[in-house]
């Protein structure tokens, strides 16, 4: 595997009596596509929560789904050490920067399974639910589809979701099948130059 890692700096805002939001500083994340770095045991406490899903998976099913997957990559909050300058790159960086120090908590992740060449499937999309209203599923997708040159390749990139159609748009998905469930396919066929993604 090859492995990367972005620190990215996330504004938290809170309501500020005017209807508003006002800035109360910033979250530090690390991204990686690290397998190692994952804790398959919180991964599956999280994904027991997503009722969505139709069906419970045990926990010997998500270590091998994990373990067999082409493409992993998670999120941590990193609790910055007296004197780090934390900082970021807002998803733009090209893996420098680093971890840094501090603890480092689990707050989002997903994972690609895929022929390694020309397909992948988007699967297990999460955001820890303290850690929503972040725009963390944003930058992780930007991430993938920007930084990560095996994604890149694909010239069709499947997923399938219920609701949130609309933040795969910015990816270059479209839907390509509704379910009589309310779910849909969403696809990222490739134009032959460049992979599954037009931005």
């Amino acid at each position: 595997d090859v492995k990367r890692e972005w620190r990215v700096a996330v504004p938290l805002r809170a309501a500020d009596g005017d209807g508003g939001a006002a800035l109360r500083g910033e979250a530090t994340y690390v991204v990686t596509t690290d397998r190692s770095a994952l804790d398959c045991r919180a991964v599956y406490t999280q994904l027991q929560a997503a009722v969505w899903r139709g069906r419970r998976r045990c926990f010997d099913d998500v270590v091998a789904a994990w373990a067999n997957s082409f493409i992993v990559m998670a999120a941590f909050e990193v609790a910055a050490r007296d004197g780090d300058g934390g900082g970021g790159d807002g998803g733009g960086g090209d893996g420098a920067g680093g971890g840094g120090g501090g603890e480092r908590r689990l707050a989002a992740f997903l994972r690609v399974v895929s022929d390694g060449a020309t397909f992948g499937y988007l699967s297990d999309v999460w955001v820890v639910p303290e850690h929503r209203g972040r725009g963390l599923s944003k930058t992780l997708m930007s991430l993938l589809t920007t930084r990560v040159p095996e994604v890149a390749r694909f010239t069709l990139f499947l997923l399938a979701t219920y609701d949130t159609q609309g933040l795969y748009a910015r990816y270059g998905w479209r839907v390509v099948e509704s379910g009589g469930g309310g779910g849909a396919a969403a696809s990222g066929d490739g134009d032959g130059d460049g992979g599954g993604h037009r931005h």
